[in-house]
């Protein structure tokens, strides 16, 4: 668990100054959180070590959904999205784990922050990602979602886990 210990050792309040710093973006305008994401690495700079893309992009999901829910405009669902590597196969592994995650995030890019709104949720999401299990975190602080699709270009399939915050709370 070294990872847990990195995040354990950061400064959790550099940390939220740069979440509140991208939040204040991501509310802008009405449409200022379309394509406006944050990336681990660019939260902190220790983050660019691919074994802590992960379990950071966790522990900030988790600061981003509480800055939120106190937030006077917290109209949008925050959300972690993390790529995978390409496959041939489009179907979703069983079960998906942290192991899982870990072993085929993508190499080129880190998890990063969004915020969509509650319709594109219910209008997007709720049609293109599958629900699914993770073994070792609690359903009531994460809930996660994998998607696959294929890309004409790579000529394979992209895969792709979103994990949101405290969901149930933003869908009422």
């Amino acid at each position: 668990m070294p990872a847990f210990i990195e995040i354990k050792s950061i400064d959790q309040q550099e940390v939220i100054q740069s979440i509140k710093a991208w939040m204040i973006s991501a509310y802008e305008t009405p449409k200022a959180w379309e394509a406006n994401n944050l990336h681990v690495d660019e939260i902190l700079s220790k983050f660019s070590d691919r074994a802590l893309w992960v379990s950071g992009g966790l522990y900030f999901l988790e600061l981003l959904t509480q800055l939120n829910n106190h937030s006077l405009k917290n109209n949008l669902i925050p959300f972690l999205h993390i790529e995978l590597a390409n496959s041939i196969n489009s179907k979703p592994p069983v079960p998906i784990n942290s192991n899982f995650i870990q072993s085929e995030i993508s190499e080129f890019t880190p998890p990063s922050l969004n915020f969509c709104t509650k319709d594109y949720y219910i209008d997007f999401y709720l049609i293109e990602l599958l629900k699914c299990d993770v073994d070792d975190y609690d359903e009531k602080i994460f809930s996660f979602y994998f998607r696959t699709y294929f890309d004409k270009v790579e000529d394979t399939f992209s895969r792709e886990i979103y994990v949101f915050g405290n969901l149930s709370s933003r869908l009422k």
